[in-house]
């Protein structure tokens, strides 16, 4: 298969690197150039901070649609946006100011909701090397 089927334009970053737009189901979106350990980092961690947040929910005896309007997350429907918080859907991850909402709806420190480093780099294989740098387990 042919992996420029879909770009539709070419141009030169502030960088120097030449870099593709390319057209997807959701519009267009400059191809990234790369998997990094963060890209590859974002859905490991949103899936574990959304488990802390259901088990803290669940602990208050909350519905998903009590906790979502409670920190006023809005949303046509607020049942449907929390669970993909919880179930870390989204790729991407969970934005800085929804996990401080969150941590304030369920009177918890934010930190309450962060997996540790040791449980992100279980669930996600990653590994340091002898030069202490993050390299991915295969």
């Amino acid at each position: 298969m042919n992996s420029n089927k879909n770009v539709v334009a070419e141009f030169t970053d502030k960088y120097g690197d030449k870099r593709q737009i390319h057209h997807t189901r959701h519009g267009l979106k400059v191809k990234n150039k790369k998997t990094t350990p963060i890209l590859m980092l974002n859905p490991v961690i949103g899936r574990l901070v959304g488990e802390k947040i259901r088990e803290k929910r669940k602990e208050r005896g909350m519905t998903l649609e009590e906790l979502c309007v409670k920190a006023g997350i809005s949303s046509s429907t607020p049942k449907s946006r929390m669970w993909e918080i919880e179930k870390g859907v989204r790729g991407e991850g969970l934005r800085f100011g929804t996990l401080y909402v969150l941590a304030i709806a369920l009177d918890v420190e934010v930190d309450e909701l962060l997996p540790t480093k040791e449980e992100v780099m279980d669930m996600a294989g990653l590994k340091f090397n002898t030069i202490k740098s993050l390299s991915i387990a295969k």
